[in-house]
């Protein structure tokens, strides 16, 4: 056998030796490459939880510190509006309302699109009457067909089921959006809104949601630009009428969370038909929503009620304590928890409305405090004193917050006057 072409074994172990130290580097470099990714992966995951925190703050107050303003605003209008008032101061009023609701959608939806930005919108899944909250869309928004001489009809096909389970505020967030959008590109003729039942199965349905007007429509050249206008890092701000805004957007990421699709149609000169299907749960009606509808449907017997306002804001102490007067009711003012609590100690109340934010003590510590105190007195749950939380934190963690301390009731400001009395005939009426 001839050697020469042949390795001797000390060769070979020799080149097994350096491929396995070659290897056993390999395995090292790839085991501290892999504790270098796990370790940047986690200082990632903190950076983006705490960028996800410090943004939820920072929504939170600028929520808050808009809200508390417009909540004057909107709560003044409403008072002026049931003064003596001319038909020229009339209608003045009536363009500083819209202007006051415009100015607090487009907040509403700045705030949206950020919340949707860092994923901090979740959805709720309560049971509604759809028809009932279809309809109550249509007499929001009627007063602005109204004003431009158009018609906004509805129409739910009988094979829609009456109850569903949805987050009904997102769901009314997507429809006004549509319908808002509707009716700026809407000179005559009107909008009507369709609910068709697509498919069913034994515990959900696919519904079909459509928004159909006869205005201007989309002429071809601009149909991208509206496609853009559903993607929320294109949006399209240089159309005529004063553009479509985040509304188109945010509905998009509204309906993905549903799981859902949107899109549309539209012929220039004819008119445009926004639509979008969602699959939803069915309810049997069973539920709070129903029992809501039927106490509603009673006679409410009028009994004047010692109420405690928990406010430090000096505007709406008083758009809330002539709200509650001209109700007939007799109002009490605390500036901060503090003094709302010394004064719940020395007086009795049928109710209190309680601000979150305030100096000294705020209103969670003040509510906290008070079902201590009732505990220690063995008073009986179900007759405390009724809390109703009056906050410009609107967020839905600020609510649980609010109840979770032990309050009964959540109204965000901004409010309208009847949102308020309504809220306190529910709790006490």
């Amino acid at each position: 056998m001839d050697n020469k072409n042949n390795k001797s074994n000390e060769e070979l172990i020799a080149e097994i030796s350096l491929l396995q130290h070659r290897i056993n580097t390999l395995e090292e470099s790839f085991v501290n490459y892999r504790k270098q990714m796990e370790i940047e992966l986690y200082n990632s995951k903190e950076e983006a939880k705490f960028a996800y925190k410090s943004n939820s703050v920072l929504l939170s107050n600028m929520g808050h510190d808009i809200r508390v303003p417009m909540n004057g605003v909107l709560g003044m209008i409403d008072l002026l509006n049931q003064t003596e008032l001319t038909v020229e101061q009339k209608e003045y009023v009536h363009v500083i309302s819209n202007s006051a609701d415009n100015l607090m959608t487009i907040m509403d939806d700045i705030l949206d699109f950020s919340k949707i930005q860092i994923g901090a919108v979740e959805l709720e899944n309560k049971t509604i009457n759809l028809r009932k909250s279809i309809q109550e869309i249509v007499s929001l928004l009627e007063m602005k067909t109204k004003g431009k001489g158009i018609y906004l009809q509805y129409s739910v096909s009988e094979s829609v089921p009456e109850y569903i389970n949805v987050d009904p505020v997102r769901l009314k967030q997507i429809l006004i959006n549509l319908i808002n959008n509707a009716i700026k590109y809407t000179k005559e003729g009107g909008i009507k809104i369709n609910v068709e039942l697509i498919e069913q199965n034994n515990n959900s349905v696919k519904l079909k949601f459509s928004i159909i007007d006869t205005g201007i429509g989309i002429p071809e050249n601009n149909k991208e630009k509206i496609k853009n206008a559903f993607q929320i890092n294109e949006i399209q701000t240089h159309f005529s009428e004063g553009g479509i805004g985040l509304g188109l957007a945010i509905s998009k990421k509204l309906i993905e969370l549903f799981k859902g699709e949107i899109g549309f149609d539209s012929i220039y000169g004819k008119g445009s038909s926004f639509w979008f299907y969602i699959t939803l749960e069915k309810s049997d009606g069973i539920n709070q929503e129903a029992i809501q509808e039927h106490s509603s449907k009673q006679p409410s017997l009028f009994r004047q009620l010692n109420i405690l306002l928990v406010e430090d804001n000096h505007l709406n102490q008083k758009f809330a304590t002539a709200a509650l007067q001209k109700a007939g009711h007799i109002v009490d003012i605390a500036e901060n928890g503090k003094i709302a609590l010394d004064k719940y100690h020395k007086n009795k109340y049928d109710i209190i409305l309680m601000d979150i934010q305030m100096p000294i003590m705020d209103g969670i510590e003040a509510t906290l405090k008070i079902r201590e105190w009732e505990k220690s007195n063995n008073i009986n749950p179900a007759d405390h004193i009724k809390i109703v939380a009056i906050t410009a934190y609107a967020m839905e963690k600020d609510r649980e917050r609010c109840l979770a301390s032990g309050m009964d009731q959540f109204l965000s400001k901004p409010f309208r006057h009847n949102e308020l009395i309504k809220i306190i005939e529910d709790l006490i009426l």
